[in-house]
């Protein structure tokens, strides 16, 4: 019985903690992006693949592409 209560006790600790992120609003951010794949600037956030994991800003300068609302994409009011 003791070694159930242990394993559930791990299950449950591996489910709840599974997916949690630190800054799910990227509202924490060491600065600005300029270009795409800055991700690493957003704290907590880190690029998994080789791929770009852009981070678009609304502090991003007018002139960049990853700018909110304006950026290469397009318009998009929040």
């Amino acid at each position: 019985m003791k070694t159930l209560s242990i394993i559930l006790i791990l299950l449950l600790h591996f489910f709840i903690s599974v997916g949690q992120i630190v800054t799910p609003g990227f509202t924490h951010y060491s600065s600005c992006p300029v270009s795409y794949g800055e991700i690493h600037k957003c704290t907590g956030w880190y690029q998994p693949t080789n791929g770009t994991s852009d981070y678009y800003n609304f502090c991003a300068s007018a002139a960049s592409n990853v700018g909110v609302p304006q950026n290469s994409l397009g318009y998009q009011n929040s």
